[in-house]
Protein backbone atom coordinates (compact mmCIF):
# COMPACT_ATOMS: atom_id res chain seq x y z
CA UNK A 1 0.00 0.00 0.00
CA UNK A 2 1.19 3.31 -0.68
CA UNK A 3 -0.37 5.91 1.49
CA UNK A 4 1.53 8.78 -0.08
CA UNK A 5 4.40 10.63 0.07
CA UNK A 6 5.06 9.76 4.04
CA UNK A 7 4.63 5.59 4.23
CA UNK A 8 4.06 2.57 2.93
CA UNK A 9 2.80 -1.24 3.92
CA UNK A 10 3.71 -3.84 1.86
CA UNK A 11 3.41 -7.86 2.86
CA UNK A 12 3.85 -11.35 0.92
CA UNK A 13 4.37 -15.35 1.33
CA UNK A 14 5.83 -17.80 -1.15
CA UNK A 15 4.69 -20.66 -1.40
CA UNK A 16 7.74 -22.54 0.68
CA UNK A 17 6.09 -20.57 3.54
CA UNK A 18 8.68 -17.36 3.53
CA UNK A 19 7.30 -14.44 4.43
CA UNK A 20 7.87 -10.57 5.52
CA UNK A 21 6.18 -7.44 6.08
CA UNK A 22 7.02 -3.95 6.07
CA UNK A 23 6.31 -0.91 7.13
CA UNK A 24 7.72 2.94 7.09
CA UNK A 25 6.43 6.63 8.19
CA UNK A 26 8.41 9.41 7.36
CA UNK A 27 8.13 11.36 11.14
CA UNK A 28 8.27 15.05 10.70
CA UNK A 29 7.80 15.54 7.05
CA UNK A 30 8.56 18.21 5.23
CA UNK A 31 10.61 20.07 8.26
CA UNK A 32 14.47 19.71 9.53
CA UNK A 33 14.26 16.79 11.71
CA UNK A 34 12.43 14.83 8.46
CA UNK A 35 13.14 10.88 9.71
CA UNK A 36 12.32 7.70 7.85
CA UNK A 37 11.58 4.68 10.56
CA UNK A 38 11.13 1.22 8.88
CA UNK A 39 9.81 -1.79 10.59
CA UNK A 40 9.90 -4.93 9.67
CA UNK A 41 9.70 -8.57 9.99
CA UNK A 42 10.80 -11.47 8.08
CA UNK A 43 10.23 -15.59 8.74
CA UNK A 44 11.56 -18.53 7.19
CA UNK A 45 12.26 -22.36 7.30
CA UNK A 46 16.08 -22.82 7.83
CA UNK A 47 17.30 -26.50 6.46
CA UNK A 48 16.92 -28.07 9.86
CA UNK A 49 13.11 -27.28 10.34
CA UNK A 50 13.43 -24.15 12.55
CA UNK A 51 11.24 -21.42 12.03
CA UNK A 52 13.77 -18.07 12.00
CA UNK A 53 11.45 -14.92 12.68
CA UNK A 54 13.47 -11.37 12.74
CA UNK A 55 12.28 -8.72 13.23
CA UNK A 56 13.93 -5.21 12.54
CA UNK A 57 13.64 -1.51 12.96
CA UNK A 58 15.45 1.15 10.40
CA UNK A 59 15.80 4.62 11.31
CA UNK A 60 17.89 7.71 12.50
CA UNK A 61 20.08 5.25 15.02
CA UNK A 62 20.73 2.77 12.11
CA UNK A 63 19.27 -0.87 11.10
CA UNK A 64 18.44 -2.73 14.91
CA UNK A 65 17.61 -6.58 13.83
CA UNK A 66 16.39 -8.90 16.39
CA UNK A 67 15.89 -12.64 16.67
CA UNK A 68 16.16 -15.83 18.47
CA UNK A 69 18.73 -17.14 16.38
CA UNK A 70 20.91 -14.24 16.90
CA UNK A 71 23.80 -13.33 19.39
CA UNK A 72 23.58 -10.96 22.02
Amino acid sequence: DNIGLDSYNFEFETSDGTSRQESAVVNNFGSDQEELVVRGSISWTAPDGQVITLNYVADKDGYRPEGAHLPV
